[in-house]
């Protein structure tokens, strides 16, 4: 079976992925969860580059990881990759930390949570613009000496806050800010 290694370029944004896949290269949009969630945000405008192909599973993996490393694709900005890839299984497991549909070794890689929580929180903040613009004018005015007027803002902000839904990440509870507490955090900053 015939793997592709690829590179994909986001021509509006300029973000590069880093990808293997056995079927067509330029058809197929990548599986990377910060690369598809980047397409879901900015469109599938993106170009393909076809960095080397091979039937050779050994020589592919050694090629996909010399590309990887000489990339820096995890650490390099510029690009969506969470881990590097290193040709895994013509299967589509090219991820090391895939097994049984889910990712193992995730709590390791402060990487993996530090670009699912950008990509969760730009989500959040399209879904809720107003929450962060109370937050935002109830500082503003508490900073300018308007206190009646910043707690009304505070008091939506927390509103806002009490309306999201409940998170699914298990036993997390939701951190309502008390309006002393804050006023003090935000005088003091």
């Amino acid at each position: 079976m015939k793997q592709t290694l690829y590179l994909k370029t986001h021509n509006l944004t300029g973000k590069k992925y880093l990808g293997q896949t056995t079927r067509d290269p330029y058809k197929y949009k990548g599986s990377g969860v910060y690369w598809t969630r980047h397409i879901e945000l900015h469109g599938n405008d993106v170009t393909t580059e076809i960095l080397y192909e091979s039937n050779h599973k050994d020589t592919f993996e050694k090629v996909a990881m010399d590309y990887s490393i000489k990339l820096d694709v995890v650490n390099n900005n510029a690009f969506a990759n969470l881990v590097e890839e290193h040709g895994g299984s013509a299967g589509g497991k090219a991820n090391p930390n895939f097994q049984d549909k889910g990712f193992t070794g995730r709590l390791d890689d402060p990487q993996i949570y530090k670009a699912t929580d950008k990509i969760r929180n730009a989500i959040r903040h399209k879904d809720n613009p107003q929450r962060g613009k109370c937050r935002m004018k109830a500082r503003y005015y508490l900073l300018r000496g308007d206190e009646d007027i910043a707690k009304q803002w505070f008091d939506a902000w927390v509103l806002h806050i009490n309306n999201q839904p409940l998170s699914t990440k298990g036993n997390y509870k939701k951190k309502i800010p008390i309006w002393n507490e804050w006023k003090k955090i935000q005088k003091k900053g």
